[in-house]
């Protein structure tokens, strides 16, 4: 607790006065809160992920952070129930045997022109 009650006190009054308060809960009460919390962070995050699944379409090229911090560059394929299935495009080349599964919320859509050289007319 000690770690969250300085979060708790560098954010104003009134989440000191949650740390008060929850403080005086009994263990039961904690728990029973605890859960009440989870459903409404699971509840949200699900709100999260359809709002991001309607931004993207398939064929769209999108980015996201890899492992090791790299950028990586894909096109959607597909849509899961939680992930987007995609390939990836590494120098304006499609690698289709280069698939990841990903979530919506991590995508950042990026335009054709950014990731594709232009051609000369």
């Amino acid at each position: 607790m000690g770690q969250w009650r300085w979060i708790i006190s560098t954010r104003g009054t009134k989440l000191t006065n949650i740390a008060t308060q929850l403080a005086l809960l009994t263990f039961e009460e904690l728990k029973e809160l605890s859960e009440a919390v989870h459903a409404e962070y699971l509840a949200r995050n699900v709100v999260r992920q359809q709002t991001a699944m309607r931004e993207l379409r398939p064929g769209i090229f999108a980015t996201f952070v890899g492992k090791g911090g790299r950028r990586v560059t894909v096109i959607v394929d597909k849509f899961n129930i939680k992930t987007v299935s995609c390939h990836e495009v590494v120098n304006s080349i499609e690698l289709p045997h280069k698939r990841w599964k990903v979530s919506p919320t991590l995508l950042t859509v990026v335009s054709r022109e950014s990731v594709l050289p232009r051609t000369i007319s």
